[in-house]
């Protein structure tokens, strides 16, 4: 063999390199892409079951009678002890939290439900339970910083339902 014919194989296998190589990195570059959406759409599942296991919370904190014992007598305006206070506006502290970061999830683009589903729930809970508007009065402040937009429309919900707007 002459060294003509061995630099021909060598620019051969060169090639056959250079092409396996970019086949190997295009496989490679897809199923990376791939990962990544896989693990961005885990994260939204994960954000939307966070929110569900914080609303999850607060149910079970109604679940406690003496805590309804307490959500009753600040319904009827009531004087409640101090450690009544306590557990009243921890209960609220978080519903009004679990509502925030349920809102900011839901308002992503992949969200697997609507921020009006908060607002409505919130609502009712506003119609039901008259202490909570004392509550949400407290806390606001806090939960502005998580998500102004419920802040907004929650305080938009009390003013037309106290008849200000």
């Amino acid at each position: 063999m002459n060294w003509d014919a061995l630099g021909a194989i060598a620019e051969l296998v060169g090639a056959v390199a250079v092409i396996s190589t970019l086949i190997y990195l295009s496989i490679q570059t897809k199923q990376a892409r791939s990962a990544s959406e896989r693990a961005a759409y885990y994260a939204e599942l994960q954000a939307n079951v966070s929110t569900v296991d914080m609303y999850s919370r607060w149910r079970t904190y109604l679940q406690n009678p003496s805590l309804l014992e307490v959500i009753s007598k600040a319904n009827s305006d009531e004087s409640l002890s101090p450690e009544e206070q306590i557990g009243l506006s921890a209960a609220f502290d978080e519903l009004f939290v679990a509502a925030a970061g349920a809102h900011l999830n839901s308002i992503k683009p992949d969200s697997l439900y609507e921020a009006k589903a908060d607002i409505k729930y919130l609502a009712t809970v506003f119609d039901t339970m008259p202490c909570a508007q004392r509550e949400w009065v407290r806390i606001r402040h806090i939960v502005i910083d998580v998500s102004p937009e419920l802040v907004k429309a929650v305080d938009d919900y009390i003013s037309r339902k106290n008849g200000d707007a």
